[in-house]
């Protein structure tokens, strides 16, 4: 019943940003907003720290050794270290940012971990790398491609490039508003809660952990809408993706390797 009800709210959402996209944008966009700069800059990076900690997890679930995955999480430490520089040599911010969370990530994981075994995370870790293959990585880099959709900071002043969600123009890698990329990376914590309400948890830690992921997952959606750099069914489309994607590994894949 609540798949239903997700995707009917979806589908009515889809049809009122079809016709009011452009009119949000026109009244939200704002490109010096602090808080579309915090989204845009730091939006995809928790994402990032836990696709990493998920690598590592899955590489050290064939070691029971501590010895053995503490030598896989500095593997992985290092490797956030070379990104960084490579950021610096390119003079590239973002790269930079990106290979600080990944070691800090990893080590956050070996200083809370260091004698359990993480065989108990596998299932959950399978599931995030899944979920940022199908969905980051495959869905969005795809249909960005094939959309060709001019982002709302990019559109002439009479607003005759822009085109709705629906119509798609083309092979273009200039354009691409549609869908939103920051917006699926920061729904990639959504299988923590499968994790967590599938445990035996404190309802508390629960509840608060419910807040905290899905409040930034729509507070990075809302940031990408503000700063201009995406319309309104952009981030629609790419949590659905998220949530559908989602639900269907845990009723596919989790629940089975339980």
């Amino acid at each position: 019943m609540v798949v239903y009800i997700i995707l009917i709210v979806w589908a009515i959402l889809a049809i009122i940003f079809g016709i009011y996209d452009l009119q949000i944008s026109q009244t939200l966009a704002n490109e010096s907003s602090p808080l579309g700069e915090f989204g845009r800059d730091y939006g995809e990076l928790p994402g990032f720290g836990l696709i990493a900690i998920c690598i590592i997890i899955c590489v050290g679930y064939f070691f029971d050794n501590p010895k053995y995955r503490r030598t896989i999480g500095i593997i992985g430490i290092l490797a956030g270290i070379v990104i960084i520089c490579l950021g610096f040599l390119l003079h590239d911010t973002p790269l930079i940012l990106i290979g600080g969370t990944v070691s800090v990530s990893i080590a956050v994981l070996l200083i809370l971990t260091p004698q359990i075994q993480w065989k108990i995370y596998n299932k959950l870790a399978h599931m995030v790398l899944y979920l940022a293959f199908i969905v980051p990585l495959l869905f969005v880099q795809t249909v960005k491609v094939l959309s060709g959709r001019v982002r709302y900071n990019d559109l002439l002043p009479d607003h005759s490039n822009y085109s709705p969600w629906y119509i798609f123009n083309g092979l273009d890698i200039h354009n691409s508003s549609f869908p939103s990329g920051h917006t699926t990376m920061a729904w990639m914590f959504l299988p923590v809660l499968i994790f967590l309400w599938n445990g035996n948890f404190d309802k508390g830690v629960k509840l608060l952990a419910s807040i905290m992921i899905i409040g930034w997952g729509a507070f990075v959606l809302t940031s990408r809408v503000i700063i201009g750099e995406h319309y309104a069914s952009d981030v629609l489309f790419s949590t659905g993706m998220v949530v559908m994607v989602t639900y269907l590994l845990y009723k596919l894949y989790y629940r089975k390797q339980q």
